[in-house]
């Protein structure tokens, strides 16, 4: 609990990832520990919107983030609890942030955390207000709108629904599924599989023997657009930390196949290293490059250029909000702009290494046509008919049913 209280504090107070705070402050912890408190810090944040404003039908100005924090872990628990069990939630958070506050702070904790169960806790039914959906949603307003004008009312109110369920945990196998273990269940998507109720010690096993990965179906829609196609090369940009790669994998020829994957230096590119260097494919090289993609030489490659080039942009992550429920609180329009002109310079660069006749395949974790469509179409429109789109995927997750994606394969025709 205590452990949770300082992740989300940490969280208020600065603009670093979850992930990372989350690390920071559990890396000494038991996994049991750690599990809790991922589930309390990462549901605070998920329903943050929700929460502050409950906060604040309690109290005529916000407390210090440390309090903050504690009011938000607490009500976050207190809502997730039955009800015949919220009386101990909130003797459990009264007697615990004692330890964290002063006494003046702990009676005024005390006050408010004894307040919950007078609280209106109910979503209303046919809620469409931009205002209302953000707030019972915990979205920010500007993104409702902007989704409301891309999607539609009832979409958007799916997707913002989807965002706040609990995501599900999938690994791909490409071992015969008569052969993986019985508590993996199969799923629509060939090799993939849920393993949310899963042994995680089998799980880490076939981990390390290169049998399994932890990746959710999503990452298969980018290489499936080559449909059946085997191709003899293929490089694979911003490829950390390598789940692109290993599907990209199986459809390269093992004949005098290659495979070269670039990122830049650091902890993911390490992962990426460590990730392929457990999966093999007889007849397939596989290299490793660090370099910058902007700055990226065919003299920095095995060779100049490849029958396939894979472009997995940074982008907004608003395909994935529900398994990184932070990205909403820390996103901007700003930022966004920005990062449309980061992709449209990666994709030029990208495109440098195609074959005649190759593909180029961009893609990214956003559901916004800023970051897909829009940017493909400027593309091809400023390559002066070098590309042309042959073949494109969106996947809106409210109705995949797994992550949001938006991939494009882009063949080079001069």
């Amino acid at each position: 609990w205590q452990a949770s209280v300082r992740v989300v504090e940490d969280f208020l107070k600065t603009d670093k990832k979850l992930d990372s705070v989350l690390e920071r402050h559990t890396k000494h912890l038991e996994s049991s520990t750690v599990r809790r408190t991922q589930y309390l810090s990462y549901g605070v944040v998920r329903d943050l919107g929700y929460l502050l404003s409950l906060l604040r039908s309690t109290v005529k100005k916000l407390p210090k983030k440390r309090l903050q924090a504690i009011m938000l872990v607490s009500l976050f628990e207190w809502l997730e609890a039955d009800v015949e069990k919220r009386p101990q939630v909130v003797h459990h958070s009264v007697e615990r942030s004692k330890e964290l506050l002063s006494k003046p702070e702990a009676r005024f904790a005390n006050a408010i955390l004894r307040k919950m169960s007078e609280l209106e806790i109910k979503i209303p039914e046919g809620i469409e207000s931009v205002s209302d959906l953000s707030r019972f949603y915990s979205h920010p307003e500007w993104l409702v709108s902007k989704w409301i004008g891309q999607w539609g009312t009832s979409s958007t109110k799916a997707g913002l629904e989807w965002n706040q369920s609990t995501p599900a945990v999938y690994v791909f196998s490409r071992e015969p599924e008569s052969e993986v273990p019985s508590d993996w269940v199969t799923t629509e998507w060939d090799g993939f599989y849920n393993i949310q109720n899963a042994n995680w010690e089998t799980i880490r096993t076939w981990m390390a023997a290169g049998k399994a990965y932890i990746q959710d179906p999503a990452t298969r829609l980018g290489s499936a657009l080559l449909e059946d196609d085997t191709v003899e090369s293929v490089l694979d940009l911003c490829a950390a930390p390598g789940g692109k790669s290993l599907q990209l994998l199986q459809r390269i020829s093992p004949s005098n196949g290659l495979l070269v994957s670039v990122d830049v230096p650091g902890s993911r590119f390490d992962r990426l290293k460590e990730n392929l260097g457990r999966y093999q494919k007889p007849g397939v090289e596989k290299v490793q490059v660090v370099a910058d993609v902007l700055e990226l030489q065919s003299s920095d490659l095995p060779r100049a250029t490849y029958a396939v080039v894979y472009l997995d942009v940074p982008c907004s992550n608003t395909g994935v909000f529900q398994r990184r429920p932070d990205v909403k609180w820390r996103l901007t329009e700003a930022s966004i702009a920005e990062l449309t002109v980061l992709q449209m310079a990666l994709l030029k660069r990208a495109a440098e290494f195609v074959d005649a006749g190759g593909a180029l395949i961009y893609s990214t974790c956003s559901i916004d046509s800023d970051e897909n469509r829009d940017l493909v179409d400027r593309f091809i429109d400023e390559a002066a008919g070098a590309f042309s789109l042959e073949r494109e995927s969106i996947s809106l997750p409210w109705e995949s049913r797994h992550d949001g994606v938006g991939v494009f394969l882009l063949r080079r025709i001069k």
